[in-house]
């Protein structure tokens, strides 16, 4: 099937063209930091959804619908122009990559699929890929890319990494932002650099707001002191040090008694079985099963006595005739 849109590849640009359509043109421009421009708007280099986005706007940016002349563009027609020239702008969009400075291509790769968005000072200022350190821990840690997502977010040495282009930054500086202490301590400089996926930056900066007493590796793990961050004295240790098969076999037995399966996969179900353990009011000598156990016979107990002080209120307002008596239960 011939297509309708015509993509004429040129040295650092394409166009696209067709009938009805406006003559949409996409060019790689800047020398130090390059990056796409279609009608004057910008888009980033790694930003393909964006491309295809901003492509399909103005190739029917003069169309109107003749039952609407209000110029909306109903989102089916966007899709259907993406889906017929998507596997043509894709392989034009790869060529033009390929003219750009791979590394700047490569960082900014990484720090997008750790958070989705790139920070201002990786769009706008050269001189931030000058740092040597820096953009060699961004390319293989991911907590490299968190921390400069951080510093963009709450404007933590922003300034100094744009006023210091060529200045070494070494990897004790942008770790300290995890850091309660004013120095990188070796369990958590063993977790940053060996950091698992799955961690949100706004849960891992978390990491700020406690001491570790040991490496976090398994995502489970450190999801799981991230959510007991507000239980930090009574029973610390028994999160802590729980292993990935403790929380496991935890969230089975927490799960089996409210009758629902806590997903471990989400970090909202994390904290909703740190909510239900940390509700046990006393401290607990054992692994993270145990207190599981506890929290539930705990739980068991409080249900219950509310029933009795429920039925006592009944018995004293006079509804205690028809009222049967519990059964007495070892609880």
């Amino acid at each position: 099937m011939i297509s309708k849109y015509t993509i004429v590849e040129n040295t650092n640009s394409f166009t696209i063209s067709a009938r009805d359509r406006v003559t949409t043109t996409v060019e790689l421009v800047g020398d130090q930091l390059p990056y796409f421009k279609i009608n004057n708007n910008r888009v980033e280099l790694i930003k393909y959804s964006n491309l295809m986005q901003k492509i399909s706007q103005s190739l029917f940016s003069e169309w109107e619908s003749p039952k609407n002349k209000s110029g909306f563009i109903p989102k089916w027609i966007l899709n259907s122009c993406q889906n017929g020239i998507g596997k043509r702008v894709y392989e034009q969009w790869k060529r033009l990559l390929d003219r750009c400075d791979q590394k700047i291509v490569n960082i900014q790769r990484k720090v997008f699929s750790v958070h989705g968005h790139l920070p201002d000072q990786m769009q706008y200022f050269p001189g931030f890929y000058k740092h040597k350190y820096l953009t060699n821990d961004l390319l293989s840690l991911r907590s490299g890319c968190a921390s400069v997502i951080y510093a963009s977010i709450h404007n933590n040495n922003v300034e100094y990494y744009v006023k210091y282009p060529y200045k070494e930054i070494k990897p004790e500086e942008w770790m300290k932002i995890y850091s309660n202490k004013k120095y990188v301590y070796p369990a958590l400089g063993q977790t940053l650099n060996n950091l698992p996926g799955g961690i949100s930056v706004k849960n891992l900066y978390r990491l700020s707001d406690f001491l570790l007493k040991r490496p976090l590796l398994s995502r489970l793990e450190l999801s799981l002191n991230i959510a007991n961050i507000r239980n930090v004295s009574l029973n610390f240790d028994v999160f802590h040090f729980a292993t990935p098969q403790d929380i496991k076999l935890a969230a089975k037995r927490v799960g089996d008694h409210l009758r629902n399966k806590i997903n471990l996969r989400k970090f909202s179900g994390i904290v909703q079985l740190t909510n239900f353990l940390t509700d046990y009011p006393d401290n607990h000598n054992g692994r993270l099963p145990g207190l599981a156990e506890k929290s539930i016979r705990w739980h068991r107990r409080g249900i219950y006595q509310h029933a009795q002080r429920e039925l006592e209120l009944l018995k004293l307002n006079g509804y205690d005739k028809n009222i049967n008596k519990q059964p007495n239960r070892d609880i």
